[in-house]
């Protein structure tokens, strides 16, 4: 094989690993819905709290991002007009 091909082989066989790890996934995740609700508890509802806490996390960090940009941009005179 080539080294084109060699590469294209191994991007392939990345690609085939990754796809499995995401089913995987899936299944252990619908198995864990299934154990939530067999232990009584609404999975959807359960899933929508740690869905939430996932935005929030993702909302502090991006606040905080913007809170750097906001202090280059002064740094480097630059007026900003954010509607946030």
């Amino acid at each position: 094989m080539t080294t084109t091909n060699d590469d294209l082989s191994r991007y392939a066989d990345r690609i085939e690993r990754a796809i499995q790890a995401v089913e995987d996934a899936r299944d252990d995740l619908a198995a864990l819905k299934a154990e939530v609700t067999s232990a009584g508890y609404d999975g959807g509802a359960l899933v929508k709290v740690v869905e939430m806490r996932h935005s929030e996390k993702r909302r502090q960090k991006e606040e905080a991002r913007l809170a750097l940009v906001r202090l280059y941009a002064d740094r480097l005179g630059v007026q900003l007009k954010l509607d946030i």
